[in-house]
């Protein structure tokens, strides 16, 4: 990461946990300094230190599923314009299998986080809970099917899973970048 000291980063859109919330929450960890610029500056050169960071925010309030403002940032890494960018490990894997990205390597991976589930109060009826669990582990021996395999693969997934409290514990992070970022309001959750 010190190697993007005086260079052009991208993010995706502000609200993507993948491409724009961890990343910048990672780079603040490493101890950066950091200085977000407005997308018409990014033809604009510099001669300090600072890591100049451009958001690509063309999946705002879709919370970066669609995965658009990730190819946005691998597109102007492409082009020359960004030195380095973040994107999602589901979508850095389809680019790998589709090979459009080819001179691109892979520099830093983050530590595993998480930020994608279904939850329910511990007050929902429990069968309920339990019949659409079933059901939506009962896709895994689907995933086959060309209509579960797409969707699968739309949600960058291989199986649904249950997980325990100790899995849920990737969501401090979550919950501390965004406070930091002023996303959500600083209060006990």
């Amino acid at each position: 990461l010190e190697d993007l000291k005086g260079k052009k980063f991208g993010l995706g859109s502000l609200d993507s946990a993948q491409a724009a919330i961890m990343p910048l929450f990672y780079l603040q960890q490493a101890s950066l300094a950091l200085k977000e610029m407005p997308l018409d500056s990014l033809h604009q050169s510099s001669a300090d230190d600072t890591l100049k960071v451009y958001r690509f925010n063309s999946d705002v309030g879709k919370h970066g599923d669609t995965g658009r403002s990730e190819f946005d940032v691998l597109d102007k890494i492409k082009s020359g314009e960004l030195d380095a960018g973040a994107i999602g490990s589901t979508t850095w894997v389809r680019v790998m299998q589709e090979g459009n990205y080819p001179q691109m390597v892979n520099f830093y991976t983050s530590p595993a986080y998480c930020h994608c589930n279904f939850t329910t109060l511990k007050s929902f009826d429990s069968y309920l809970k339990r019949s659409f669990v079933e059901m939506m582990k009962s896709q895994n021996a689907l995933k086959n099917d060309p209509k579960i395999a797409h969707m699968m693969s739309l949600e960058g997934l291989n199986e649904w899973v249950s997980c325990d409290e100790n899995a849920l514990k990737g969501y401090e992070e979550i919950v501390q970048a965004m406070k930091e970022q002023t996303l959500i309001e600083s209060k006990e959750f």
